[in-house]
């Protein structure tokens, strides 16, 4: 699969992102959507700060395109994701995306989200050195977990 995505400097157009995540917005922050490869679905990245020299964080929602109107599907409540490069987000499958996580600790997840089944950590990918771009389809696992707010990787 040809997993090439589009990725925009900004929310999908249509996209209030505070009525679905409230948050005080920095003045210097940036957003980012980086799309499936048909342009339906969407990963988008808010808010996108550096929280130290270097190292940019952010939320992310993810939802599809629909009659033009983007819908908001999920969001990364208590673990926001890492923003070192763009695209922030890379694209297994039409429905799969995997981002770097922020956990707390000397570990840094890759964490695949798939729109219908769930959410799952990437095994092998939890090193410093390791990137979202880094996952790939066969390195995914048959048990997905619900997302749930409380999700700690």
């Amino acid at each position: 699969m040809d997993n090439s995505s589009q990725t925009i400097p900004a929310l999908p157009k249509g996209l209030e992102i505070q009525d679905h995540f409230p948050h005080k917005r920095a003045v210097w922050s940036r957003d980012e959507t980086c799309f499936s490869p048909s342009g339906i679905w969407f990963a988008s990245a808010f808010n996108i700060t550096e929280v130290t020299m270097m190292n940019e964080m952010a939320n992310i929602v993810w939802g599809k395109v629909m009659n033009g109107k983007p819908i908001i599907e999920g969001k990364l409540l208590n673990l926001p994701v890492f923003c070192w490069g763009s695209p922030f987000a890379h694209w297994l499958s039409e429905t799969c995306f995997a981002v770097k996580a922020a956990k707390a600790g000397k570990t840094f997840p890759v964490i695949a989200i798939d729109t219908a089944k769930g959410i799952q950590l990437v095994p092998g990918l939890d090193t410093l050195e390791s990137r979202a771009k880094h996952a790939t389809p066969d390195m995914l696992m048959d048990e997905w977990q619900e997302y749930t707010p409380d999700f700690k990787p």
